[in-house]
């Protein structure tokens, strides 16, 4: 396993947009980190498959995870409507 360590001012930013403190990041687990974020923002995260089951958990697109990814079939049914 490779280490790594994020910059005091990424450290910032993300303290600042998420409201978890910097020195908690490394301690909180990817669940605890969405019942901290779905608090902030007001609503449920909605992924695209569960956790539990999935290997690749925080690895890959953000949008696909998150269900924000448009597909081609529905970018076509947009512009067909223009």
């Amino acid at each position: 396993m490779s280490s790594y360590e994020l910059s005091e001012e990424t450290l910032q930013n993300i303290e600042y947009d998420t409201g978890i403190p910097k020195n908690n990041l490394a301690k909180l687990t990817m669940n605890e980190m969405d019942i901290i974020l779905e608090k902030k923002i007001k609503r449920k995260l909605v992924h695209s498959y569960e956790r539990k089951n999935s290997p690749i958990i925080g690895r890959g697109s953000v949008y696909l995870y998150l269900k924000r990814f448009l597909k081609m079939n529905t970018i076509d049914k947009k512009l067909s409507k223009i």
